[in-house]
């Protein structure tokens, strides 16, 4: 089969490493793929940057002053096009695109004139909602009839002037149900339930977990790192996230952290100036290093992700992949990823009292190591992910070529 795969990044961030390990596993197995992205750079033969900086921030500004997200960018679509049409595929993956990057209308014209099998996995909700990625962040759920006066309007696609979210989810609509073969995949059972209360509901919508790479996301010996690192011998507690803020629950672990000073927090991922933090809390700065996760993961005694809005969870399953119990709220995506004896799951309405005694428990009787890494190399490792996807593939085109 040929996969062209149209995403933001390539082999970066959580999409792109996803997108990066469908690539390889489908080399492994014969297929060919395209990967068109529109941010950072990339080193491998197959993998095509479409889109200049000077003209992601054109489309940034036009989006900013229409409040049209999607619209600009024809000129870098057409290109995107062409190598489309040269690599004939028979199946576009959509990922995440709403990076001021895509002229949409000449995207899905092309997919829908050419009869071209297409698959959209929602790593968040864009794809449904009018402008926004995490609609019930804002305890929204206007999007399961008609996206209007939007409490996202400064958001993931910011508008200066004018709320455009109802013409925007109208729009997508149209394109996405006009689409003859359409499969829609949500990175989480939670996800799926939420697309099906959207415009989706009556597409073929399935869950597709995300993974990780479990040769890389493994118990190491760190004692070296974590004596060069952890004052004192103490036990550590660890978060991650490319950045952090409230809704990652950053509010949540400071407070921890002063309910805990015998405990070192580690907190890896940006983290915009926010005065003086407890003397027990470490920040490291964010990275792509599998290799640096491991160990960061590896030498920590708990992990938490105290997000409220998770469409999938990704660093919580690294942890369980390095044998580091975990804790997260009941909410959203977060508790279908835990095993049995693989952590512990806090109610919402407990908030950080919850949180506080969930993580002493494991503090104080730790979960086995090993059961969690069989759980996280059982249920979320690339070869049961991939295989998900390349079924979902050959399902596809078989059914576009099904005599009529």
């Amino acid at each position: 089969m040929r996969i062209a795969h149209i995403n933001g990044v390539y082999g970066v961030g959580s999409t792109g490493r996803l997108v990066k390990d469908l690539v390889e596993c489908g080399r492994e197995n014969g297929h060919e793929s395209l990967v068109l992205y529109s941010e950072g750079s990339a080193e491998d033969n197959c993998a095509v940057r479409y889109i200049s900086d000077s003209e992601r921030n054109a489309h940034a500004l036009l989006s900013r002053l229409s409040g049209l997200q999607g619209y600009w960018s024809k000129r870098p679509t057409m290109r995107l096009i062409e190598r489309l049409e040269k690599f004939s595929p028979d199946v576009v993956h959509l990922h995440v695109v709403h990076g001021n990057c895509l002229h949409l209308p000449s995207l899905f014209r092309y997919l829908t004139v050419n009869n071209i099998p297409v698959v959209l996995t929602l790593h968040d909700c864009w794809w449904f909602t009018g402008r926004c990625a995490y609609p019930l962040h804002y305890l929204c759920d206007r999007y399961q009839a008609r996206c209007a006066d939007c409490p996202a309007k400064n958001d993931v696609c910011p508008s200066w002037l004018f709320d455009r979210a109802n013409k925007m989810q109208r729009d997508k609509e149209r394109w996405l149900c006009g689409l003859a073969h359409l499969k829609v995949a949500a990175v989480s059972k939670w996800g799926a339930r939420v697309a099906a209360e959207s415009f989706l509901r009556n597409k073929d919508i399935l869950c597709a977990y995300n993974w990780v790479d479990t040769q890389a996301f493994r118990p190491e010996e760190c004692e070296a790192q974590r004596s060069g690192l952890i004052p004192d011998g103490k036990k550590v507690i660890l978060g991650v996230s490319s950045f952090w803020d409230e809704r990652k629950g950053l509010d949540d672990l400071l407070w921890l952290a002063q309910q805990l000073p015998e405990c070192a927090m580690v907190l890896v991922g940006t983290m915009k100036q926010r005065g003086e933090l407890p003397a027990n809390v470490i920040s490291v700065p964010a990275t792509d290093s599998k290799e640096e996760l491991a160990g960061l993961y590896s030498q920590a005694d708990v992990f938490l992700n105290p997000s409220r809005m998770e469409t999938f969870g990704l660093t919580t399953v690294e942890a369980m992949a390095c044998g580091t119990p975990v804790v997260v709220y009941d909410v959203t995506a977060c508790p279908e990823l835990i095993g049995p004896g693989t952590g512990l799951v806090v109610a919402v309405q407990d908030g950080r009292q919850g949180l506080l005694q969930a993580t002493r428990t494991l503090l104080e009787t730790p979960a086995s190591g090993e059961r969690c890494v069989s759980w996280a190399r059982e249920n979320f490792s690339i070869n049961v992910g991939s295989a998900r996807y390349y079924h979902i593939y050959r399902e596809i085109v078989e059914e576009k070529n099904k005599p009529a």
